[in-house]
């Protein structure tokens, strides 16, 4: 479900930031993005996460997630339900 996601609706809209960001940078530099306070995304924090873990390997952008008030488990996959929830809720939007 989150490749086909990914596919149909992230990855022209990435490819399109990154095709707008090289006309600002130089070509051999790379976006980073941060999101602070992550814990505050919830489930979509889960799902933003898959999403970039099917990102192409030559796409020049990385992120980085900060949380201050959230524990260190909150960021650790530790079952597969933390991820399977998150894509049945994305079915949804």
């Amino acid at each position: 479900m989150a490749e086909h996601f990914y596919k149909h609706h992230a990855e022209e809209a990435t490819r399109k930031l990154m095709e707008f960001l090289s006309t600002i940078l130089p070509e051999k530099k790379i976006s980073i993005m941060y999101f602070d306070e992550a814990h505050e995304l919830r489930s979509q924090f889960w799902i933003f996460l898959r999403l970039v873990q099917l990102q192409k390997a030559e796409t020049k952008m990385w992120y980085a997630f900060m949380g201050t008030k959230s524990s260190i488990s909150y960021f650790a996959l530790l079952l597969p339900v933390r991820v399977s929830l998150p894509l049945r809720l994305l079915a949804h939007v």
